[in-house]
């Protein structure tokens, strides 16, 4: 009697996983989930494509940067008393200008309204593009304090340049 009960339980052991089989053919023929299957596998594809697209790029900017840093290291850094003393830039200018830059030396900060009752302007317009273009030349350095522009002498550049005023 025992065998035949062995015999029945794998007998209905055996029907169950014909059952289970069936079920998971039965789901692999579905076309939901191969179509699962291949959306992951194509976002598997997509994200190994990025990947080795962010490899060759970032091989490109390490490859940049090394060529920067070779580049920085090949040249010769100079000690001070070696530096060759560099000619003055010539800067030919009107009397009015002239008088502009000797007035910024002298009283250190300027602003157009200065100009302007120099020269005695009937606006700011004329001084303040006089006072731009000697920022442009480099003459002048500009300062924003509150609303004015206040400009001066630019120290560094002015030691460097040679300043040519017209015969009077």
């Amino acid at each position: 009697m025992s065998l035949n009960k062995d015999k029945k339980a794998l007998e209905d052991e055996l029907s169950r996983l014909r059952n289970e089989v069936k079920e998971l053919m039965q789901k692999s023929e579905k076309p939901e989930v191969v179509q699962m299957d291949s959306e992951l596998s194509a976002l598997v594809k997509y994200m190994t494509e990025e990947r080795e697209r962010t490899n060759r790029m970032l091989t490109s900017i390490m490859d940049r940067i090394g060529k920067m840093e070779q580049r920085i290291t090949s040249v010769p850094i100079e000690v001070q008393g070696s530096m060759q003393e560099q000619p003055r830039a010539e800067f030919p200018l009107g009397r009015m200008d002239l008088t502009i830059v000797e007035m910024a030396q002298a009283k250190g900060m300027i602003c157009a309204d200065d100009v302007k009752d120099l020269f005695q302007y009937r606006g700011r317009n004329g001084a303040s593009a006089r006072l731009n273009n000697l920022r442009r030349m480099g003459l002048l350095k500009r300062h924003q304090i509150g609303h004015r522009a206040y400009y001066s002498l630019d120290a560094d550049k002015a030691t460097k340049i040679q300043i040519i005023s017209p015969p009077q």
